[in-house]
């Protein structure tokens, strides 16, 4: 359960996951999840920068599972781009389709499988290209973490900049809209019966806040008395700022939150 992981404490979740990827500390090699992906191979036609890849039945997705923060760099997105293009254009791949509902765009969110176990999120991640960004059903969840742990503490691409934003920066505002990645200590917990809330600062009103439904409580954390435990703890928190009252991130799914302070030194 993630309430076991909460209060035993990110060293115990580390210490699960060390065998499974063997050498990925000795080097930023992408760490292979699955052998088999159990689905029919495709060819990448085209890649049309970080949002869509064109595949040989005609089909569009939109990798999922990483994003760029746009408050680093502007260039960063170009970089990604350039490096998806190199990893997947004309290679074969396996997808898994994390969703069956097609965007705006007309491209289906996907988890994209490549050689060897690998995975085109596990080898942005792994180097530094690019940050974790859990959705729903997404494979490979803890892999994805452990990976993106050590690329920040090699400081790899990315990591080189200020990657994580904390949870009193002054960009937090200029990132409302965008997907980001915020590190801080839980000042609080509101539980009200409609919404429960993490908040970071003094005056929840302004300040950086998390904002639960209910059954997300119960689905993660088992129930409000647990979540009341994140008091004065450290927690890094993904998902797109909203503005509500200040800048906010409703957590949702596994993956959103995790609960080890050192993801990037904050000094």
């Amino acid at each position: 359960m993630v309430q076991d992981m909460i209060f035993r404490g990110p060293l115990f979740a580390i210490a699960m996951i060390l065998g499974a990827l063997g050498g990925v500390a000795k080097s930023h090699a992408a760490p292979v999840c699955f052998e088999k992906f159990g689905s029919e191979s495709l060819v990448v036609e085209a890649v049309h920068g970080i949002g869509s890849v064109e595949l040989s039945d005609g089909t569009i997705v939109h990798p999922v599972g990483f994003y760029v923060p746009t408050h680093a760099d502007e260039g960063l997105a170009d970089q990604l781009g350039k490096r998806m293009a190199d990893v997947l254009a004309g290679k074969s791949v396996q997808i898994f389709h994390v969703s069956d509902k097609q965007d705006r765009h007309g491209r289906l969110p996907a988890y994209i499988a490549l050689a060897g176990g690998r995975s085109l999120a596990a080898e942005m991640v792994s180097e530094g290209t690019a940050l974790l960004a859990p959705v729903r059903n997404l494979p490979c969840l803890q892999t994805l973490q452990f990976a993106e742990r050590l690329a920040g503490r090699k400081r790899l691409g990315i990591w080189r900049k200020r990657a994580v934003l904390g949870a009193g920066d002054e960009k937090l505002v200029g990132a409302i809209g965008h997907y980001a990645t915020v590190q801080g200590r839980v000042r609080s917990v509101g539980v009200r019966e409609k919404r429960h809330y993490l908040n970071f600062g003094a005056n929840w009103r302004e300040d950086f806040t998390v904002e639960l439904a209910p059954r997300t409580t119960r689905r993660l954390f088992g129930g409000a008395q647990n979540l009341q435990k994140l008091e004065n703890q450290w927690v890094t928190v993904r998902g797109r700022l909203r503005n509500k009252g200040g800048p906010m991130i409703v957590l949702e799914q596994k993956g959103q939150i995790d609960f080890a302070k050192d993801i990037q030194d904050q000094g």
